[in-house]
């Protein structure tokens, strides 16, 4: 069996169930097809901002929904 990483199990849960809560934090709930395109929405921008596949990228965030919650047009100091 070839290893799965973590982007993929993500891309394939979003195909397979897009609307199944992934993240629920008190009221907010968010669903693998909202995560799956935060996460891609991220990676697309820091790939514009100078990354380069298979860099290796530290994001701290608190723990919250919030965090899952990142738009794209904002900068990375300000996604919290």
């Amino acid at each position: 069996m070839e290893p799965i990483n973590l982007g993929d199990l993500l891309r394939y849960s979003a195909a397979r169930t897009p609307h199944k809560p992934v993240v629920i934090h008190g009221e907010n709930v968010v669903s693998y097809q909202a995560l799956d395109q935060s996460t891609e929405a991220l990676a697309h921008w820091l790939l514009s901002n100078g990354l380069k596949p298979a860099d290796r990228v530290a994001i701290h965030w608190s723990n919250s929904s919030h965090a899952s919650k990142a738009d794209s047009s904002q900068s990375l100091s300000t996604l919290e």
